[in-house]
Parts: structure tokens; sequence; C-alpha cells
């Protein structure tokens, strides 16, 4: 199926409607830029809370220093993300400004610079409307990628306004990022929603009332940060059943996550972004078979015992120590200098676990075991899956569901205020008839051509009506065939990830047929032989409803089944 194609020609019979209507001057315009976005690649937003991960995320997920990440909050309203070749390596970014005057290229530094909320930097913030990456990555010819500003953390909530209250234009910028989040997200055709471990109660607000066409069809939930989760206290002295149970907290935390916003997403994956970003710069420059040597100075009985997870005893002496860390890890072999030199620019929790999977596993079990640990490679697969590979679809049913709604509201509202001047024309008509032969017939033939050419007849209205209704019916349809195509192209791919759970080729061979819609096969079918496949994999769903993948297959299978039933019943 053409998309693309189908949903220009529904949107050319709309547009000729709306021509020939009484509502051309408000509607013609935003039926034709509908039919050019059906053409122009998807809009896929990152929104989340603040110093949820976003950036780190967006620079996981591309492979390159992009977007700028710090330990305080990026000023920097809005990026953007389009596939593209980049100009002039040294000034990757485009700057766009608030006032309107010409695009500017810039250095990374500039957007390093970004960081904070000195005046210096509040001054420059108000002055950009957005930054434009141009990535080479060809997964964005389709998509645009928006990294919002995100929306503010409740548990942060005081601690903000104390600081708007000190700097009125720190609050003004907030409200305008706000703002913006609210704006982009909810122009967007598709969502990833970044969270931290816990969820703030004012996520759900921002779905509510800023993004409420957001669903499972077009958004997906990543729990950022899984590095951060504290192990639980009766092994958090063992440094490697401490990492295994920051793993299990994290999908324990996706689970939970998922089922809040089980109407609003997809599925929530846990990731920790940073983590597989570092590795693979460590990786790239050689720097991690050097980390574990050096880590592995450690005696191994003395590990757990002198490794603490705390960047205090690592980088410098705590008070009261007596230098009992420091003189350990110089006999080591391990000066201040080197175990500065080990952590770099990571983030402490990061290389925690970098080094601990490093000490206890080979260099490529380590490596294996560390992306997984990450969640990317799972979280790029669902990607393709859910966006990359439905770029078009997506787009194009949401153009359709906005021209949908704009018809809507034409029959619902527009139609009756029309219906409302019917009595009004005909009043109008009858003064002019009983005037004739007493005023001049040119002014009162003009007078009637000016009120049939600015109100409508009933019977115009009906036909507009039926029109509608018509158009509606189309609209629907093709809504239809398209989420069809996609529910059937997702039950393809979990079949591919869950066919070792059926039982046998045979079972995996009657759901292609049914999936892949072999319309020849599908025709065999009798009512009675359908109904009686729904029942069985109905029993069977109930049977498996621990596992999502599964469960969510056989969901699709039963649907399919349905629809099958009902067609021929038809």
């Amino acid at each position: 199926m053409n998309e693309i194609k189908a949903t220009q020609q529904l949107l050319t019979e709309v547009i000729d409607f709306i021509k020939s209507s009484p509502w051309k001057a408000d509607y013609q315009a935003q039926m034709e830029r509908f039919f050019d976005l059906a053409e122009k690649p998807c809009v896929l937003a990152i929104a989340g809370q603040v110093k949820a991960g976003k950036s780190s995320f967006l620079n996981a997920l591309l492979g390159m220093d992009l977007a700028a990440v710090g330990t305080t909050e990026t000023t920097a309203t809005i990026n953007v993300f389009k596939y593209g070749k980049v100009k002039d390596p040294q000034k990757p970014v485009m700057v766009y400004w608030a006032d309107g005057r010409e695009p500017e290229a810039q250095t990374k530094e500039f957007i390093d610079s970004l960081q904070g909320y000195s005046d210096e930097v509040l001054e420059k913030a108000e002055k950009i409307d957005h930054l434009e990456y141009i990535v080479e990555d060809k997964r964005l010819a389709n998509i645009t990628l928006v990294d919002t500003p995100g929306f503010a953390s409740v548990v942060d909530e005081h601690e903000q306004r104390t600081a708007d209250f000190f700097n009125p234009r720190r609050e003004k910028l907030r409200n305008r990022q706000f703002e913006q989040s609210g704006a982009l997200t909810e122009s967007a055709d598709a969502v990833i929603f970044i969270s931290g471990p816990v969820a703030k109660a004012n996520a759900q607000k921002f779905f509510g009332e800023r993004i409420p066409h957001i669903s499972p069809f077009n958004a997906i939930g990543i729990l950022a940060q899984i590095d951060i989760i504290q192990p639980s206290s009766d092994i958090q002295k063992d440094n490697w059943k401490s990492v295994n149970d920051i793993l299990s907290k994290a999908n324990e935390l996706a689970i939970l996550l998922g089922r809040t916003f089980e109407h609003e997403l997809h599925t929530v994956l846990p990731v920790a972004a940073s983590l597989y970003h570092n590795i693979n710069k460590l990786r790239q420059t050689g720097e991690l078979e050097e980390l574990q040597k050096n880590i592995r100075l450690i005696p191994q009985n003395m590990f757990n015992k002198r490794f603490i997870r705390n960047s205090a005893y690592w980088v410098k002496e705590k008070e009261g120590d007596k230098g009992l860390y420091q003189k350990f890890f110089e006999s080591c072999g391990l000066s201040l200098d080197l175990r500065m030199k080990m952590v770099g620019d990571m983030p402490w929790e990061v290389f925690c676990v970098i080094v601990i999977t490093l000490y206890y596993l080979s260099l490529d079990e380590a490596v294996d075991f560390l992306q997984r640990f990450s969640g990317m490679d799972r979280v790029k697969q669902l990607l393709e899956e859910r966006f990359f590979k439905r770029s078009k679809s997506i787009r194009c049913a949401r153009i359709l569901r906005d021209t949908q709604q704009s018809l809507v509201y034409i029959k619902n509202m527009e139609l009756p205020r029309k219906r409302s001047e019917v009595k009004s024309r005909d009043a109008f008509l009858d003064i002019i008839k009983a005037s004739k032969g007493h005023y001049e017939n040119s002014l009162l033939e003009a007078f009637a051509t000016f009120v049939k050419k600015n109100t409508s007849d009933a019977d115009a209205l009906d036909r507009y009506a039926e029109k509608i209704d018509s158009l509606l019916i189309k609209t629907d349809q093709l809504i239809q065939m398209m989420e069809q195509v996609e529910t059937l192209s997702e039950g393809l791919i979990l079949l591919r990830k869950v066919q070792h759970l059926l039982r046998g080729e045979e079972e995996i061979r009657e759901l292609e047929i049914l999936l892949e819609g072999d319309s020849e096969k599908l025709r065999e079918y009798t009512s009675a032989y359908c109904n009686q496949r729904q029942r069985l994999w109905r029993a069977r769903m109930q049977k498996v409803a621990n596992n999502q993948d599964l469960s969510h297959l056989l969901a699709i299978v039963c649907d399919c089944y349905g629809k099958l039933l009902s067609d021929k019943q038809n």
C-alpha cells in the first residue's frame, strides 16, 4: 500500500470540496498544507522531564557527541536533527535566531556554552529559537528528530521557584521552554517519552493536556539513567551482585512505568544511554583494555572491600579516613592522577558499572554484558520497527486524523451556523421580491445576487452535509486500512521473535498465512474454522499473559480471525 499516494488522493477530494464550499477561505490553505506534509519527513519528538537524560539518549542513538550533556540544565530551547551532509565539520550546528535574522553556523563549543543559568547564558539562550544539526545518518532520511527542552520535575519545583524569584529572566525562559516542549510534542507525529527511574506526577498532566493524540500506535517510553539506580542495601558491598541487582530493578521499574502509561505508550524499555555511548567511545580509542588492566591492579580479595561506589574514596580522600584509601590505591599502582584519568568525563555511576564488569569478566564478555545492560541495541531495534520503517504510515495517519478532525468540526459547528442563516436568507429574498415595483429593479437584483452568493440555501447545505459524511467515511476507511496493515506488520515482527514458543511449524505457518494476508488461502477458510481457531488462540492468550510479546501477538491473531469471520458472515 502506498500510504502517501492514498492520503494525497483523499486530500485532493477534500480540497475540491472545500474550494466549492462556503468554508474555502478558512480551510483550503490548511488542507493544501496537509497535502504537502504527506511527503515531508515524519517528526519524532523526544519528550520528558528536565535532566531525564534526553541528550545522552540522543547522543547514544546517533553515535555522536551532538546534544550538550551536563549536570546542569542546558538552556538552549530546541535541538532539531535532520538528514544531510555537513558543510563545515568545525561548525556542525545551525543557530536559528528568535528575532528572524539569518541562521548562523556555530561550533560545538558555542552549544556547550549554553549550560547553567548565569546572566550571560540566559541572555544568549533568549535570542535562540532553535538549533539545527545536519546528521549523515540514513535513518533520518524519512524522520526528523526534535529534542524538546523538557518540562520541570515536581521534586525540583521548590528549588526552581526560589531561583526564579531571584532571577525573573530564568522564569521567563523556563516558561518559554515549557510552552515550546508542549507545542512541539503536540505537533509531532510520534513521541519518545524519556523518564527517570521514577515517573513524576506532572508527566500524566503533560500527556493529558499537551499531547492527547499520543497512543501506543505512535509512542514508546524509555526508562533512562538506570545506572544511577541504587542497589539493594543487603548486597551493596558485593560489587558484582550490585550491578546485576541494578539491572533487575531497572526491568521491574520499566514494567511498572509501562503499566502506568499503558494507554499512552507501546512499551517502556530500560536504558543506560551514557554507559552505551562511553563503552563505544572507549572501544574506538582502544582505552577499554587499558581500563581493565588498571582496575585489575587491585587484588581480587580486596576489590569488594576497597572499591566502594562512592567517588569520594576514589578521586579524593574523605575527611577522617587518615589516608587509608589513598595509601591502598597508591600501593596498587593507582595514583590519583591515574584514577582521575580512568574516570575521565564519564559520570561516576557509569564508570562504576563499567569497571566492576571489566574486573570480573573477560573483555569480550564485559562488552557483551555492558551492551545488554545498556539496553540501547534493543531500543534501536524497536525504533527501527516502530518508527523508522513506519515513518510514512505514522505521518499519513496523523494527517488523516487532523483532516478528519477538521471535517467533523465543519459538520458539527460550521454547518449548523450556516443552517441558521437559511431563515434570514429566505426572509431577505421575500423582502426583495415584495419590493419589486417600489424600487429600482437593478438595485434589487444586485442585492438578491449578493444575498444568494453569501448565504446558502437548505438544499445546498444538505448536499454539503452528504459530501462531508462521504469524506468522513472514506477517511475512516483509509485510517482503518493503514492501521490493519500496521497491525499485520507488527504481528509478523512479533511472530519472528516468539515463534520458538509456538507448537511446531504447522502453527507458525498458520499465523504466517493470517498475518501476511494470503488471500487465496484465506478464501478457503470457513466461518466455522475461523470461529474455532479464534477460540483456541484466545484460550492460549490467557495462559501466556506473563509474556508480553506472545500475548500481544495472540491478541492480533484473535482480532484477525474476528475480522475474517465478520467479513465471511457479511
